[in-house]
């Protein structure tokens, strides 16, 4: 990391430094590319996609039609986008093992834990809502990191073999 031209490590910015980021560079979970403007559209997508979930959870039936499809649209395009530029290659396996374990958590007959919070009073139907849309969107970052992944992994066996 760069701060007006010297070498500094990540506790010694401040709000008025330079940060220039190496290609490559870890921060938060997602890994930089030469561009910072990817670090922040995934950072934004991400905020966009939890207001879309807690939003459609509060608004439960209310969202029907054209709106609800919207919102759905939102909240797994988001989540694509994350996958992609947000999931390394070695934690991939781990975004898919978080997301396999939501998956058994929220099935009926395993935990059923949409239904279970659900069953809480006044605001149950509400939270259940917006634990199954961040469900969703926790299973489509995970897909797609893992997918990039096999991708990536492809793509470096095929150039070492040349």
């Amino acid at each position: 990391m760069l701060q007006r031209g010297k070498v500094v490590e990540r506790e010694e910015l401040t709000a008025d430094s330079v940060y220039i980021a190496q290609p490559g560079t870890s921060w938060a979970g997602c890994t930089l590319n030469s561009n910072t403007w990817g670090k922040k559209m995934s950072k934004n997508l991400f905020w966009l996609a939890l207001a879309v979930a807690f939003i459609g959870g509060v608004a439960g039936d209310a969202l029907t039609g054209q709106v609800g499809a919207l919102a759905s649209f939102i909240l797994i395009g988001a989540g694509v986008y994350i996958g992609w530029t947000c999931v390394p290659e070695s934690r991939a396996k781990d975004y898919a093992i978080g997301a396999a374990a939501l998956v058994f958590l929220n099935a009926p007959g395993w935990g059923n834990a949409g239904a279970v919070l659900g069953e809480i009073t006044w605001i149950g139907g509400y939270i259940s809502a917006i634990f199954s849309a961040l469900v969703n969107l926790v299973i489509a970052v995970a897909a797609v990191g893992m997918l990039k992944s096999l991708v990536d992994g492809a793509k470096a066996q095929a150039g070492a073999g040349m």
